[in-house]
């Protein structure tokens, strides 16, 4: 049961504002104390609307390690068709370079897969209180940095990805969080939340209740920008309640870099 949890609440992240103790004086069992905020969600003290807390810029000049990075051999690494750096023996990655995206879709096609998929059955009811500071802003999103897609390279998991990259995840009983790149053409929020039901499954009435929170606290800078997705599947009695928040800006702690060819 708690791999298939991990698992949908994965499926999720492939779609924020803070959590505040109802009583900061008293803290419940296992919130934060005041001034602290909680493990892999953005500090409510730094983010505000209208500052892109992550924010990359036009041209990249990034570094980092990739845990197991099984290939152990060098290679070229990709970003929007685009060579932008490399990976050596030891998994050590650089890119340095600009790279701007083939193609952009309108936000307001893209920013629906970040609040997560919904069921599409005739109980399903959705509330939303969303908003975008410019519908005609254009964005795309990247999982990470490509690599070569040959055999050598090609990952081997299930489902298999399009194309074997680093990327970014981490997973933790019922909750997983993934951080990508999002390109922008120009300055943009979106802020709110999407709350949808689903009784009954495609015709059945098991589960008897579905219900999935979407909350979005996004400011996107012109050129790249960092977003961390956190989604949490629990399964009770009374049916199944998914949670998903989207923010600009890196998880805290920081997600580390894995390669997506691990085989099971």
């Amino acid at each position: 049961m708690k791999k298939l949890m991990l698992a949908l609440a994965a499926a999720l992240l492939t779609g924020c504002t803070s959590t505040v103790p109802p009583n900061p004086e008293k803290p419940t069992p296992g919130q934060p104390e005041p001034g602290q905020h909680e493990p892999g969600q953005p500090d409510p003290g730094q983010h505000r609307v209208g500052t892109a807390d992550g924010a990359l810029g036009e041209r990249l000049s990034l570094s980092g390690q990739v845990q197991s990075w099984t290939p152990a051999r060098a290679a070229d690494l990709f970003l929007a068709g685009q060579k932008i750096g490399t990976v050596d023996a030891a998994g050590h990655w650089r890119v340095e370079g600009q790279a701007t995206p083939p193609q952009l879709w309108p936000v307001s096609e893209i920013f629906p897969q970040w609040l997560g998929a919904v069921e599409k059955v005739d109980s399903t009811k959705c509330k939303a209180d969303l908003s975008v500071s410019d519908p005609a802003a254009q964005v795309a999103t990247y999982e990470g940095w490509q690599l070569s897609n040959d055999a050598s390279m090609r990952a081997l998991l299930s489902p298999i990805p399009s194309r074997p990259a680093l990327v970014r995840s981490r997973s933790e009983g019922k909750t997983a969080w993934v951080t990508f790149l999002v390109y922008a053409d120009r300055p943009v929020d979106l802020q709110g939340e999407r709350t949808c039901v689903v009784t009954g499954w495609n015709g059945t009435p098991t589960p008897p209740r579905w219900e999935q929170k979407s909350e979005l606290d996004l400011t996107l800078a012109k050129g790249w920008n960092v977003v961390t997705r956190q989604a949490t599947y629990d399964v009770g009695a009374s049916g199944h309640d998914v949670s998903t928040r989207t923010w600009d800006g890196e998880a805290q702690p920081e997600l580390p870099w894995g390669y997506n060819g691990t085989p099971f």
